[in-house]
């Protein structure tokens, strides 16, 4: 009994900004939903057996039952506001992804925290500096985050970047996403189940930087990455099942870390990309990709060696509730981007550009609908705005009457006459 009361007591903790009392409060997580509950009392010993309590008829009879038996935060029916109350009260209305909510949020308070001057803490591992944070730019208030103050906003977050002008087209990228993700919170219908149709959304009238050209420009030829890697890793499996499913298959990083055994189809050559119990895919379809015999060949050797139902090895749990990028294989993907490096791929992410590769090659060969289709995006303009080599340029034709004779009969200028064209130049 004091081993089960200790762990119950550990599982308590103090929201030390805004708890001049010392009130202990249990966060549990069940079914995929958290919520927090205050346990009233100031003594450790105390707040682990109402947690105990808690958690036991959470089990029993639900989330609702027992929200409205132990949970003291009462609904706020009245105006909106503060950004935190803002927050609180879209958060409890979404029914998407946790993960994106929580990005459309943390951006928002980017946005109103700098406008305000509330400087956020750098270190995104200390806990304790990022609440004091999330406890002022919650008192915000939401008609201070005017239109005006966004647009001066981006305006010094681009300035930032000195005069590198590859620097500034990067700084305007970041600044349209993050206007992007914050805008996302004030959708209408977003809103309108919250309750707060009344609120008016401050990014509606700003207008994105002109887009940078995103397209992928090649310079690695993705033939030689693949068989140089199937000499070199061909005793590290975990990082050439990796690779193949980037640059044969297509896949994103997250889709190579939690896609199973299941997914393959080896009778027809497909690997079956859609969401499960761990992976979340976008657009929620199931996406086919068509793989060579022989490289479904290779997928049904590592099968037969399989310890589990994942495709990459790694002891490390799934965990598809989190609220930020967790992979299983994050130091199978490490190691594969060190490799990588070696063999000249010098963008910030090289594990995803293997799928650029992938998408590249297939409309070189085919078309920008095969292209779309292998890459499971939404339309073809996505494809070709991000993923995409050009195509080789064409030419007059006209080298083709240039001579021997002529190349250097042009190139042999006199000595003198080279000398006055240069004095001509300079001015003397």
């Amino acid at each position: 009994m004091k081993t089960a009361s200790k762990k119950w007591e550990a599982r308590c903790f103090r929201d030390e900004p805004n708890n001049p009392d010392g009130i202990y409060f249990y966060k549990p997580m069940y079914h995929g939903r958290r919520e927090t509950f205050s346990t009233g009392t100031p003594v450790r010993a105390i707040a682990g057996l109402k947690a105990r309590t808690i958690f036991m008829a959470l089990r029993a009879n639900g989330w609702d039952a027992t929200l409205a038996k132990y949970c003291s935060k009462k609904k706020d029916d009245g105006p909106v506001t503060t950004l935190g109350a803002f927050v609180a009260r879209v958060e409890s209305t979404f029914d998407g992804q946790r993960r994106t909510i929580t990005d459309y949020v943390s951006e928002f308070r980017k946005v109103a925290g700098e406008i305000s001057g509330i400087v956020r803490a750098t270190n995104k591992y200390n806990t304790s500096k990022r609440k004091i944070w999330v406890a002022k730019t919650d008192k915000i208030r939401l008609d201070s985050i005017t239109r005006e103050k966004i647009e001066a906003w981006r305006v010094a977050h681009v300035a930032t970047a000195g005069d590198d002008l590859n620097r500034i087209q990067s700084r305007k990228t970041t600044c349209n996403s993050i206007l992007r993700r914050s805008a996302a919170l004030f959708v209408p219908d977003r809103l309108e189940r919250a309750g707060l149709t009344g609120i008016a959304n401050p990014f509606a009238r700003i207008k994105p930087f002109p887009a940078g050209d995103h397209r992928y420009r090649g310079g690695i030829d993705p033939e030689r990455i693949f068989k140089t890697a199937l000499v070199e890793l061909a005793e590290k499996p975990e990082l050439l099942k990796a690779l193949t499913l980037g640059l044969c298959c297509g896949l994103r990083r997250n889709e190579i870390d939690k896609l199973e055994w299941n997914a393959f189809d080896f009778d027809q050559s497909l690997v079956r990309v859609g969401p499960t119990a761990v992976l979340h895919v976008k657009g929620k379809r199931i996406g086919e990709v068509a793989i060579e015999p022989e490289i479904a060949g290779l997928f049904r050797g590592w099968l037969a060696k399989a310890s589990g139902s994942f495709v990459l090895e790694s002891e490390v749990q799934a965990r598809p509730t989190c609220t930020y990028n967790h992979y299983r294989a994050q130091s199978t993907f490490a190691a594969l981007s060190e490799w990588l490096r070696r063999q000249g791929l010098t963008s910030r992410n090289p594990v995803h550009e293997l799928r650029k590769m992938f998408g590249s090659q297939i409309y070189l060969h085919f078309d920008l609908l095969a292209a779309s289709v292998a890459l499971r995006h939404s339309n073809v303009a996505i494809t070709a705005a991000h993923y995409l080599a050009k195509r080789p340029r064409v030419t007059v034709g006209f080298g083709a009457l240039m001579t021997p004779e002529n190349v250097v009969a042009m190139t042999q200028i006199d000595t003198s006459e080279n000398k006055k064209l240069q004095i001509g130049a300079s001015g003397e």
